[in-house]
């Protein structure tokens, strides 16, 4: 198992590559639409590869592949992305601060 810190350094490492983004919803925030279900994944593919979501649950995972589990998927992550989540530099600005804060 991987100690925080490491892997929240290795979220900051990757956000400068072009084809990553992260943005984190701070607990602040409180009750949210992503909060209504198990943890997920969207994953675009290029064509004609269909695009899917991935959901983690405590006992078992599902791939979601029809269009409308997808698009509801994604309409809850941009909801969550426009609405909660902080910024990309910001997100990394608080992973850094969550670096310091954890090593003292």
């Amino acid at each position: 198992m991987c100690h925080p810190p490491v892997q929240f350094r290795h979220f900051i490492e990757m956000a400068v590559r072009p084809a990553v983004t992260i943005q984190i919803v701070p607990n602040r925030v409180g009750a949210h639409p992503a909060l209504t279900g198990a943890a997920f994944v969207i994953l675009d593919f290029p064509s004609p590869d269909p695009s899917l979501v991935y959901l983690a649950t405590a006992t078992d995972s599902l791939w979601l592949e029809k269009p409308e589990e997808y698009q509801r998927y994604t309409l809850i992550y941009s909801q969550e992305q426009a609405s909660s989540a902080l910024s990309p530099d910001d997100s990394v600005h608080y992973l850094a601060a969550m670096v310091d804060q954890l090593k003292r």
